[in-house]
């Protein structure tokens, strides 16, 4: 092999390198936001036992997804886009083409409340002939406060509504389905909740699409060992379109610690309640 062919074969090589690096490190970083919200599950259902609650009529699949959910049996869907601002390209194409749809904005408390933080784009991996030919763009966005509140208000002001997931058909501007979006404090206040304390996710649990919140409760100042939790799955179905089907259903779980006091009488045992 001359050196000439050996340099035309070595450009080649590095070319195709440069080509999958970005490709690699895209993998890396979906496995690495997968991993982190997995373990953040696992840490905060381990040794707790979750009781099924509203929404669990079928005892058994109510069982089953907190079994999968235990066992790390579900796939984690990645934003293709996050900001501070919405201004994400994908948010964009939609308010270009869908002037009827603005999940950046949501009518509660007789105000019209826009979202003010934490806004992401994801992309689901539902095929377009299931789906008229759209493909399936969802939207969130969290704390959301009235547009009318007065000029110079805090940005940690509390909110109307803790943040919205909006599923959009695109292009047809359809909405597919839609659920509440959790910020992690809002039921604790005052209590020092970190991004390992809670999630607000959009995951798939065997051919389902599922928005998993789990949120901690908790009374001003209060210890971690005593904290509540509560966790939804808000089922969008395989195609995410619960709502376009009027199929939406919402499955509650709760972890209520065994609260334990120190008696009057006798301060060294402590008595169950």
């Amino acid at each position: 092999m001359t050196v000439r062919v050996l340099g035309r074969w070595l450009a080649v090589g590095f070319a195709a390198a440069l080509l999958c690096a970005p490709a690699a490190a895209r993998a890396q970083d979906a496995a690495g936001y997968s991993d982190r919200v997995k373990a953040v599950l696992a840490r905060v259902m381990a040794g707790r036992d979750f009781k099924p609650g509203a929404g669990c009529d079928k005892i058994e699949l109510c069982t089953q997804l907190i079994t999968q959910l235990r066992a790390g049996d579900f796939s984690v869907i990645e934003p293709i886009e996050r900001s501070e601002r919405p201004d994400m390209p994908n948010y964009r194409r939609i308010r270009q083409k869908c002037a009827k749809v603005d999940p950046l904005h949501l009518r509660a408390a007789r105000h019209i409340n826009v979202a003010t933080r934490n806004f992401a784009m994801y992309r689901l991996d539902v095929p377009k002939q299931l789906t008229g030919g759209d493909e399936i763009l969802v939207f969130r966005g969290e704390h959301y406060v009235p547009v009318d509140r007065p000029t110079g208000a805090s940005r940690e002001e509390r909110a109307v509504w803790p943040g919205m997931f909006v599923a959009i058909g695109f292009p047809s501007c359809r909405q597919f389905s839609n659920a509440t979006a959790q910020e992690g404090d809002r039921l604790a206040r005052h209590n020092s909740v970190n991004e390992n304390d809670y999630l607000s996710e959009l995951v798939k649990i065997g051919n389902r699409f599922f928005i998993i919140n789990l949120d901690p409760i908790a009374a001003p100042n209060q210890p971690r060992a005593v904290w509540w939790y509560d966790l939804e799955l808000w089922d969008w179905g395989p195609r995410a379109d619960a709502d376009l089907r009027h199929g939406r259903h919402v499955y509650s779980f709760s972890y209520r610690p065994v609260s334990v006091s120190v008696t009057d009488t006798d301060k060294s045992q402590p008595s169950v309640r």
